[in-house]
């Protein structure tokens, strides 16, 4: 959890400035790689055979990181390319799509959860 954490507040600077100095390619250089590599983490680890060694779960730990500065060049969008009396709505629908996009993940996981039969604390 601490490498998550730290890994979050390295890149969240670092993915800054790197949507400040090329804005026109913020989604393709910053956004995409850091799903990408999100998606990666997690496919290794789920189709690897047997228990997945040490190394690979700190690696996994490092691809979420990214999402959460990842995340934040919504709002850079959301700022860039609205009219500035619109600037508070426009900030707000990132930020509500991102709680929403959390609650159904979060629904998915415990459906998921309850068709392979684990539906209590117990099971």
């Amino acid at each position: 959890m601490s490498t998550y954490v730290v890994v979050g507040m390295i890149l969240g600077p670092v993915m800054g400035e790197f949507s400040r100095r090329i804005p026109h390619l913020r989604s393709r250089a910053l956004v995409l790689p850091a799903v990408g590599a999100q998606v990666a983490a997690w496919a290794v680890v789920i189709l690897y055979p047997g228990v997945a060694p040490l190394w690979l779960l700190f690696t996994l730990a490092l691809a979420p990181a990214t999402g959460g500065p990842a995340s934040l060049i919504a709002f850079d969008h959301a700022r860039t390319h609205n009219p500035r009396h619109r600037l508070s709505t426009a900030t707000g629908l990132p930020n509500a799509g991102g709680f929403l996009a959390a609650l159904i993940a979060i629904f998915a996981i415990g459906l998921a959860l309850d068709l392979q039969g684990a539906g209590t604390p117990a099971t």
